[in-house]
């Protein structure tokens, strides 16, 4: 089993309200979304924006969460 690959990013803004960027890269399977979705929802994340990408030759999965 592969786990997926997480980075958290703070981007430089002049807001001072707590932003976070969560960045995953994965191979794809079904309830990619879902879950991540859960596990921000478990830590009280807001979710501002979402972007998702597979690449369906490498069987990859890539997504960039915005939360608060």
């Amino acid at each position: 089993m592969v786990l997926p690959r997480w980075e958290m990013v703070r981007p430089i803004e002049m807001d001072p309200s707590p932003l976070a960027t969560l960045l995953v890269s994965c191979p794809d399977r079904k309830g990619l979304v879902a879950e991540l979705a859960q596990i921000l929802y478990k830590h009280g994340a807001n979710i501002l924006d979402a972007d998702q990408h597979t690449d369906l030759l490498a069987g990859i999965f890539f997504s960039a969460f915005a939360s608060t």
